[in-house]
């Protein structure tokens, strides 16, 4: 939690909720110093509709699906920080 005390942290829990964000442990583990960032609990659900072609459009929240996209891309992945 980021509040210092329960109050502030129902409040800040209120206002992430009433801007379509979700709390939920995405499940990203670590093992001898290798970090797997793909979430064991992805949400699909209520995903904002963006109108730029900028971004990507997925089916999920967060930076990170099924797929890694760091393979091949970064430094991290090839020094074997991250799968």
């Amino acid at each position: 939690s980021i509040g210092e005390t329960d109050e502030e942290q129902a409040q800040i829990n209120q206002y992430f909720q009433t801007r379509h964000n979700d709390f939920e442990d995405p499940g990203i583990s670590v093992s001898s110093l290798t970090y797997d960032l793909l979430p064991v609990n992805t949400i699909y659900s209520d995903v904002a509709d963006y109108s730029s072609e900028w971004y990507e459009k997925v089916t999920y929240k967060g930076a990170f699906g099924s797929r890694n996209w760091l393979e091949g891309w970064s430094l991290l992945w090839e020094e074997g920080i991250v799968r």
